[in-house]
């Protein structure tokens, strides 16, 4: 009985210790399949770009506005028709309204007149000892404010009529036109938008963090929406020294770069991308940005040796938004995993490799 016991005690125990086996086999021997690259030497290029889309403007550009109430009478031109420097755009109605100063006019002009006759016959009889200093003022007085109301009258016709006609301050295109004849208009509402074609650049938004490795007159490469599989070359001739955004996370440069050598048929409001070469790392070794690590202050990475993982430390240097340096740490030939937050990797797990 006692040995039946036994037997039986060691055939359980004897099971147990398998079945641990087994799991303990399965769990160290299953590989985790893992994102990895061999690594080569190669040039690293630096490069800055905007944080959006950049768009043509030009230099010279203009919101017409209005400056004062009026019905549109004249607008003879539509978007992209060209005009010149003096031109007249657009006429406000001013019948009424220079009517009714011009009949004001008349009547100051007739007090001034009437004014002017009696100051003037009032030093006659002041020189003769006639009238006192004080009746001379008084008429004084009265000649000054007629004179000082008719030349108001005369300036509020002259800026009436002024604010009525719309030139053009500059040789340009009419880009944007906000209105129609017939329309009233308000004070301050928008008329047209006239451009200088001549004078286009692309307005970049770059990145404060980017910003400090940008200069004047560096080359740039633009391509453009409208131009597929063409690119052109720019400089950089303007760096704003003003943050643009408000919010820290948007806090933004605009840079301004105009074109150099062959350029195509540029329309204000196109788009743009732009790159900015910074610097080049020639012959280095330089791994995907997003397979660094950093813990504790040291910059790690997976590397993979017989079929497990294993961190190394690295020291970098330049640095772009998809690639960085490896100055220490890595050789050629080695094989890193580029996806580290790989669920279930750590330090000594074994993995398969795929190509990543």
């Amino acid at each position: 009985m006692n040995n039946k016991k036994r037997f039986l005690w060691i055939g359980i125990i004897t099971t147990i210790i398998i079945l641990i086996s087994i799991s303990l086999y399965t769990k160290w021997s299953k590989s985790i399949p893992v994102k990895a690259v061999t690594l080569k030497k190669g040039d690293l290029r630096v490069t800055v770009s905007a944080t959006t889309t950049s768009i043509m403007k030009s230099e010279n550009e203009v919101t017409l506005s209005a400056q004062r109430i009026g019905r549109i009478v004249y607008l003879p031109l539509d978007e992209g028709d060209y005009v010149k420097e003096g031109q007249i755009v657009l006429r406000l109605d001013l019948t009424e309204e220079e009517v009714k100063i011009q009949n004001r006019i008349d009547e100051l002009k007739t007090t001034f007149i009437d004014a002017e006759k009696n100051l003037k016959r009032l030093k006659g009889l002041f020189n003769d000892g006639i009238i006192s200093q004080q009746d001379l003022d008084a008429a004084q007085k009265i000649y000054d404010i007629a004179k000082t109301n008719y030349d108001s009258a005369i300036k509020e016709l002259s800026t009436l009529q002024g604010y009525s006609i719309i030139k053009a301050p500059f040789n340009g295109v009419i880009a944007k036109k906000h209105v129609e004849k017939g329309e009233l208009v308000i004070v301050g509402a928008s008329l047209l938008k006239i451009i200088d074609p001549q004078r286009l650049y692309v307005s970049a938004t770059i990145d404060e963090v980017d910003v400090a490795r940008l200069r004047l007159n560096q080359a740039v490469n633009i391509t453009l929406d409208a131009y597929q599989g063409k690119s052109f070359n720019g400089v950089i001739y303007k760096i704003s020294p003003i943050v643009a955004g408000l919010k820290q996370e948007t806090r933004t440069f605009e840079v301004r770069i105009r074109f150099e050598g062959n350029k195509p048929v540029l329309k204000s409001g196109m788009s743009a991308d732009i790159e900015v070469l910074t610097d080049i790392a020639a012959n280095v070794i330089f791994i995907p940005t997003q397979a660094i690590m950093e813990r504790a202050g040291k910059k790690l990475v997976y590397i993979i040796k017989d079929s497990r993982t294993a961190l190394k430390e690295i020291e970098i240097g330049l640095s772009n938004w998809n690639f960085t340096e490896i100055k220490k740490g890595l050789e050629e030939g080695d094989m890193i995993i580029t996806e580290p937050d790989t669920e279930g990797l750590k330090d000594g797990v074994r993995v398969k490799a795929e190509k990543g």
